[in-house]
């Protein structure tokens, strides 16, 4: 069992999610949706990895680069999938049905309030924690995106497992404005992240999704 915090941040990465570097997203005189390729396919021409270093030992701090960047990629995503006539498609990151739905759902409360489309986001890398059960990391990814407004914030939490050798997307939480707003409504306020199964557990699950209705039918 180990754990590695890292709270300084040394590095601000800048990624563009403009529509100039989205490929497959739709023009302003389609009415149809596009889906989304990973944004790391589409600035490197080669398939984004989610295969961790050592299979046989599980997760470790030798996969940071590969986590990272699956990290970045589903993030990338999300801030593209915003804009009107894009469709996030979370099926290359997540495995958990009951995950996926919640994400749609909170694709779709971000899109009724505001209607603001990302043109530039910058991360920075908070925290990152490798779990006791060798198999799974908490990561904390701020960012900060420039808009025709001028900018916005917000802190990203993300659980990544190794499942069978894969990276997977366990867990995701988001605190500020928008973006935030469903997860504050389903899981309450600064909550603490460390159960890379929790979208298995029905209970839960049953939960969050009354919220929501709840919330829906005001």
């Amino acid at each position: 069992m180990y754990k590695v915090i890292c709270t300084v941040l040394l590095l601000m990465i800048l990624v563009s999610c403009s529509s100039g570097n989205t490929e497959n997203q739709t023009s302003s005189t389609s009415p149809a949706t596009s889906t989304l390729k990973s944004t790391f396919e589409q600035e490197t021409g080669s398939e984004l990895s989610f295969e961790i270093a050592n299979k046989e030992q599980g997760l470790s701090p030798n996969d940071f680069d590969t986590v990272y960047a699956v990290c970045k990629s589903f993030l990338n995503n999300f801030y593209a999938g915003i804009k009107p006539g894009n469709i996030f498609d979370t099926d290359i990151y997540c495995d958990n049905a009951e995950f996926k739905e919640y994400i749609a759902m909170k694709m779709e409360k971000i899109k009724q309030l505001s209607n603001v489309n990302s043109a530039d986001v910058s991360y920075g890398l908070t925290d990152i924690e490798w779990l006791t059960d060798d198999e799974s990391v908490f990561v904390e990814i701020s960012a900060v995106s420039q808009h025709e407004y001028g900018a916005s914030s917000a802190a990203h939490k993300l659980i990544i497992k190794n499942v069978n050798g894969h990276l997977s997307v366990r867990d995701w939480y988001s605190g500020g404005g928008n973006i935030g707003i469903l997860d504050e409504v389903a899981r309450g306020k600064n909550i603490e992240m460390n159960k890379p199964d929790i979208w298995e557990d029905s209970s839960f699950t049953d939960e969050v999704f009354e919220k929501i209705s709840k919330y829906d039918s005001r």
